[in-house]
């Protein structure tokens, strides 16, 4: 067997990297629509970029809760449940404080128990309009915000060379891996190659 087909697996090897690097370059570069023989050539992804942007709000759009959903979230009372600490407390330093500050007459009058007795009240009010107040600014959320045309407004935003950027650093482990892929498959191919040259000849 002549002594050059052993450099054949690596001949093979160097191509199947060589081969898939300009594959992986393709999906990125150039960045920039670029003009060659009359062809339009920009890489995959900044391409793609708008279709991109659409899919994914698509897909994110699908996972938000409606408009109804989200009034049944908002007017649920638990969150007013939640929340009951800081408005008593911030109802407690209206009366105690500003109140007297505003009017200090009125705060002479104003005690510990009369303090006592109107927290209770307006918490009491509170609890009984705090469902249609939030079921109504839901609804009017729900109407203001298209969250698919918001999302897909954001990621059509990104420059092209920052998307890129950030797949490469966030895939970099990956495009690596599917580089030494084209290596030792070329090297493999290239291998039999040779151990089919070397078994016709026998």
């Amino acid at each position: 067997m002549n002594g050059w087909l052993f450099t054949i697996p690596f001949i093979c090897a160097g191509l199947g990297w060589a081969i898939h690097r300009l594959a992986l370059a393709g999906v990125f570069y150039p960045v920039q629509p670029r003009s060659f023989l009359g062809l339009r050539i920009q890489g995959l992804l900044p391409r793609r970029q708008a279709q991109l942007a659409t899919q994914v709000a698509q897909a994110a759009a699908a996972f938000m809760p409606d408009a109804a959903a989200l009034e049944a979230i908002m007017a649920n009372p638990a969150h007013f449940q939640k929340i009951m600490p800081v408005i008593e407390e911030q109802i407690d330093h209206f009366l105690r404080v500003k109140l007297k500050q505003a009017m200090p007459v009125v705060g002479m009058f104003v005690g510990d128990k009369t303090i006592g007795q109107l927290k209770a009240v307006f918490v009491t009010e509170l609890e009984q309009i705090f469902p249609t107040v939030m079921k109504n600014y839901a609804a009017g959320l729900a109407g203001e915000f298209d969250i698919k045309r918001l999302i897909g407004e954001k990621l059509l935003a990104i420059p092209p060379e920052t998307l890129v950027e950030q797949v490469q650093k966030a895939m970099k482990k990956e495009l690596s891996a599917l580089q030494r892929l084209g290596l030792i498959s070329g090297f493999f191919t290239g291998t039999l190659a040779v151990l089919l040259a070397w078994w016709s000849s026998h």
